[in-house]
């Protein structure tokens, strides 16, 4: 059994390596292994304060330091459609997921009008809209005002 979503990822990536999912060859996949995780330790755990209905101090601290994060992942993506360029991967779909954590806890994301089109762009996919019909969830966009 995997546990670790940035492992089950990439397994479900090797799994069909014709999908492009993954960045296949040499140390561009090592970037990109570097981005997956970056978006698992850094963004996902980041979050982590805000499911404890935090004070208003501990909110406000965790806002910040996921703002740093933001503006990272804002700079990878700069003027691509999707983290790594023109192909959608398993770490664009777990951005996806994460970043829109930012409408659960009330995160304005204006400062990032990229990463808000990337939401945007991700949730019009086919898959995805199939996905969330599937689960029975309607679509997730980022705050639009704290």
């Amino acid at each position: 059994m995997l546990t670790e979503n940035a492992i089950v990822l990439q397994y479900l990536a090797d799994k069909a390596p014709q999908s492009g999912l993954m960045v296949a060859n040499g140390m561009a996949r090592w970037h990109f292994l570097e981005l997956v995780n970056f978006i698992a330790t850094e963004l996902r755990k980041g979050f982590g304060p805000l499911w404890h209905h935090p004070s208003a101090g501990v909110r406000e601290a965790t806002i910040e330091y996921l703002s740093k994060r933001f503006d990272i992942l804002d700079r990878q993506l700069g003027d691509q459609p999707y983290l790594t360029g023109e192909t959608f991967t398993i770490a664009d779909a777990y951005a996806y997921a994460i970043l829109n954590w930012t409408k659960i806890h009330k995160i304005d994301m204006h400062r990032w009008p990229r990463l808000m089109a990337f939401l945007d762009r991700v949730a019009a996919r086919p898959a995805v809209l199939r996905a969330l019909a599937e689960e029975g969830l309607t679509q997730v966009r980022p705050a639009q005002s704290a």
